[in-house]
């Protein structure tokens, strides 16, 4: 996931809000969300302790983004694919 978005692993954990790590983290959180029935409280946990309600931001942010972006949807399409082939 990281490497598909050009950032390390950590990055993806860390407190670091610059925008090239925000879009990546709200992503795992949307495609958490989609595809497993991990709560919002858990994959904050798994994300380096955030708070339930900023996972529930990020799954919504991704969610109204995909619908105008095509080059986020794409990426989202390609990792599922990689994630999830059958």
């Amino acid at each position: 996931m990281a490497e598909h978005f050009g950032v390390k692993p950590e990055d993806i954990t860390s407190k670091k809000r610059n925008s090239e790590f925000v879009q990546p983290r709200q992503v795992v959180m949307y495609l958490c969300r989609e595809l497993t029935d991990t709560s919002f409280t858990n994959i904050g946990k798994l994300l380096g302790k955030k708070d339930h309600t900023t996972i529930i931001h990020g799954v919504n942010k991704v969610s109204a983004e995909i619908q105008t972006n095509e080059e986020l949807r794409n990426k989202i399409d390609i990792i599922t694919k990689k994630i999830n082939p059958s």
